[in-house]
């Protein structure tokens, strides 16, 4: 299950860093973007993203890895531990059922709209066509997009199903309504509305059990509204004023069945987001918006902002899992008295020190086999080997215990000299570090913790026995 557990460990790590780029986004929406829609969009498009780039991670994930001297080692991001794993692990599967719940839920969403959509009939008046064809060109937008009627559609929308296609329900509207609707919706496809949706639906089955990205998506989906509604009325100033476009959203929003979930875009979805949308645009008539020079400086602010806090969040997690690791770890309670990592890896039995090998190396305990004193000679701090290892087995010494700062010494010499094969050291906690080749090898590993540390030769050959000689220097 070590997958699940990294992957739980990169969705937790995304998950805050999407919040915490939330959080200073309202902190920045309160002082200094709630009067200009654009700069709110582009806010809550950061702080989408950073709900889908796990940035943190890889940022996290590069310095441990820079440190890693051993260029086959394998990186266990935060956790050292068995039980820390484990618990990661459940909590990874815990998401991945929420995760198919809600897909499952979105798959059959989806089907409806595209049962509706098969309704579909091009538009037939010939006023409304040349319209619809005229707004096109104005926008730059002619045959990029369709115009049809749907009786099973009550409330206008832009959907995308075999093309990009706006949707009018079998409803008769003034010239002027439906020019503000054609606008309206024209706009969405203009903004690129439907991919930002596309990517808040992903962001919403990633995050199913994080509420700061579904309130997230509810705030975005209100700016696209007031983005829309802005340009929109710049667009269409020869064709209708703001009073005439907002009374045609509310005579749309009165209609009965207008709250359709599975329709794509709505005129309006609730009276609340009504007013503030109409407040909005009462607000940036007043003031005009931010300047675009003081806009970019707000924006980079923002984003330098957020990312250096998301970053001191992921590295404050690397201390919290330290500290869970000490706990789970490296200090065990035993008749009132606490012994470290050394003493309790020490006294595992040979069948416990198999599984967690195996475990750790994703192999079959059956294919793992402890070497006693045949095949081992010990010397003082010499470990001498001569062991004969079946095609695919794994031959491992009962271990040694090393300090840290401390340094393994290990030389092998396979035969025959083409059987490709891996040696190297397991540390206490499971982190397999080893070279992998063919013939003779010489390396050193350095010890970064202290406790029993086991020797180990795999042979990777899937038909011949490999014959391996070598010295371990403790």
């Amino acid at each position: 299950m070590d997958w699940m557990s990294n992957l739980f460990v990169v969705l937790f790590l995304t998950t805050i860093t999407g919040t915490v780029f939330w959080v200073v986004g309202m902190i920045f929406k309160v002082i200094w973007f709630r009067k200009d829609t654009r700069l709110l969009r582009f806010q809550m498009q950061a702080t989408q993203c950073a709900f889908l780039v796990p940035f943190v991670y890889a940022v996290l994930y590069a310095y441990m890895r820079s440190g890693a001297r051993t260029a086959g080692s394998m990186i266990d991001l935060f956790y050292s531990t068995p039980a820390i794993r484990k618990l990661a692990a459940f909590l990874g599967c815990v998401w991945l059922l929420l995760f198919l719940g809600l897909l499952a839920h979105k798959i059959y969403v989806r089907c409806r709209w595209v049962e509706i959509f098969r309704g579909n009939i091009p538009e037939e008046d010939e006023q409304t066509r040349e319209m619809f064809r005229e707004i096109c060109r104005k926008l730059g937008v002619e045959g990029k997009i369709s115009l049809y009627r749907n009786d099973s559609v009550r409330v206008p929308c832009v959907t995308y199903a075999k093309g990009f296609a706006v949707v009018l329900p079998l409803e008769r509207y003034t010239r002027k309504e439906t020019s503000v609707i054609l606008y309206h919706e024209l706009c969405h496809y203009l903004s690129g509305d439907i991919y930002l949706k596309t990517a808040s639906c992903i962001v919403e089955l990633l995050h199913v059990f994080n509420p700061a990205a579904h309130i997230l998506l509810r705030q975005l989906n209100l700016v696209c509204e007031e983005c829309c509604d802005r340009i929109a009325c710049e667009k269409g100033a020869e064709e209708f004023d703001g009073k005439e476009y907002f009374l045609t959203i509310l005579n749309a929003l009165m209609e009965e069945g207008s709250r359709e979930r599975y329709n794509l875009f709505m005129l309006a979805d609730t009276i609340g987001d009504y007013e503030r949308r109409v407040q909005c645009m009462r607000e940036y008539r007043l003031h005009g918006g931010i300047k675009r020079g003081m806009a970019l400086l707000l924006s980079g602010c923002f984003l330098f902002g957020s990312s250096m806090t998301a970053l001191a969040v992921g590295g404050g997690m690397t201390e919290v899992y330290d500290a869970a690791a000490s706990v789970t770890a490296n200090r065990s309670e035993d008749d009132g008295r606490v012994t470290d990592i050394t003493e309790t890896a020490i006294n595992l039995s040979d069948e416990e020190l198999i599984e967690e090998f195996a475990r750790a190396c994703d192999l079959n305990p059956e294919d793992v086999v402890l070497v006693g004193e045949d095949g081992i000679e010990m010397i003082g701090d010499f470990i001498g080997i001569d062991w004969n290892i079946p095609k695919g087995k794994t031959y491992m010494t009962t271990g040694f215990t090393k300090d840290v700062g401390g340094k393994t010494i290990v030389t092998t010499s396979g035969t025959p000299s083409d059987i490709r094969y891996q040696t190297g050291i397991k540390d206490p906690n499971d982190l397999m570090r080893y070279v992998e080749g063919s013939g003779d090898f010489a390396h050193t590993f350095d010890i970064t913790v202290s406790g029993r540390h086991c020797f180990f030769v795999t042979n990777l050959d899937s038909s011949r026995e490999l014959n391996v000689k070598g010295t371990v220097i403790k």
